[in-house]
């Protein structure tokens, strides 16, 4: 009779294994899965987890600070966009998770977006403003003009004003400061290295901030166009920067990258649009540069500082077609006429391609 019982034990403990593979490869794949999931000993299952939470445990000492709820709600959401799982699965994922005894688990699926949610308007002050189709100024309203009190409705449709979209730069330094354990701020005071292993190693930096006494830190900017879809005429075009003085590993992090603005398109805006688009970004910048208190991190990660900073915008990296629109210049394909360039000669001013 015990020997009868362990035999079933067996089985229904395979079956129940089994149960758990997904059924998205062929039958004779998942067969092979099956039995060498199912020949692993109880054991070696075991290890493997105390191994895996023993990782999660190590990594929680060394960054200085517990996993909170939201930490476990964003890997979720990234393990689904990945592995494209299903909410069921996400749901299943948050009841083992309890089970094992993992601290601060949301409670549904719901409450790791409404977590998600909460977290990324806390930093990202939104700003959607529009340009008046009349007197062509930009303005706080997406359905009036305030600078000629104009009602879009009676000029043209809606869906043709352009409108678009600012982020608070400060309040996104701000969390991006509080967080990071990479910030190094350079003292120009030394001597510089005759091997430039990063922008802040350049001539053009040093030079320009060594007579600056406040700590400041240096972004660098991006503007480009994507497409959602390969051969799409839509496009969608965001202002993403970067803060230099983070370590190059981990600057372009998601979590480091501040996005300044988005021209939601769905074409791709004129020099003139552009120019306004970039308008209260550029005035931003300048309250940056004067500098504001920021919170840091101590270097122990236990207790947090309060600093005056300065912001400086340096460079830009874009491609041509992107250089040339934010610098309102005409196409690199484009002829262009350069007659104050040209040397007198007989025949008629040249044009270059």
């Amino acid at each position: 009779m015990k020997n009868l019982n362990e035999e079933a034990d067996t089985k229904d403990r395979d079956a129940a294994t089994s149960n758990i593979i997904p059924d998205t490869d062929t039958t004779s794949t998942n067969s092979n899965q099956n039995e060498n999931i199912t020949s692993i000993p109880t054991e070696l299952w075991s290890s493997i987890l105390n191994n895996a939470i023993h990782e999660i445990e190590k990594f929680s000492a060394d960054s200085g600070r517990r996993i909170e709820a939201i930490d476990i709600s964003v890997a979720l959401i990234i393990l689904k966009a990945r592995h494209r799982l299903s909410n069921k699965c996400l749901s299943d994922i948050l009841k083992l998770l309890r089970i094992l005894g993992v601290p601060n688990v949301p409670t549904s699926l719901w409450k790791c977006k409404k977590l998600m949610r909460k977290q990324s308007t806390g930093h990202l002050c939104t700003k959607k403003r529009s340009i008046c189709p009349s007197c062509e100024h930009m303005s706080d309203e997406v359905n009036c003009c305030n600078q000629c009190n104009i009602d879009y409705d009676t000029i043209v449709p809606t869906p043709r004003i352009p409108v678009f979209y600012h982020f608070d730069i400060g309040l996104q330094l701000e969390s991006i400061l509080l967080h990071t354990s990479d910030l190094v701020f350079q003292d120009l005071s030394l001597p510089s290295s005759k091997i430039m292993h990063d922008i802040v190693d350049g001539s053009f930096y040093r030079n320009h901030f060594k007579q600056e006494t406040d700590s400041f830190i240096t972004l660098t900017m991006n503007i480009d166009g994507v497409q959602p879809n390969k051969g799409s005429d839509v496009s969608i075009w965001p202002v993403l920067m970067v803060v230099n003085e983070i370590r190059r590993s981990k600057r372009y992090s998601l979590e480091n990258v501040i996005l300044a603005g988005v021209w939601p398109g769905p074409k791709k805006p004129s020099r003139d649009y552009m120019a306004i688009f970039l308008r209260s970004i550029v005035d931003e910048l300048k309250c940056l540069e004067a500098g504001r208190m920021f919170q840091l991190r101590t270097a122990d990660g236990e207790n947090m500082k309060e600093i005056f900073v300065k912001v400086f915008l340096i460079t830009s990296c874009c491609d041509k077609p992107a250089q040339c629109l934010v610098q309102c210049l005409p196409e690199p394909t484009a002829r262009i006429r350069l007659e104050s360039f040209l040397l007198n000669t007989k025949s008629d001013p040249t044009y270059i391609y």
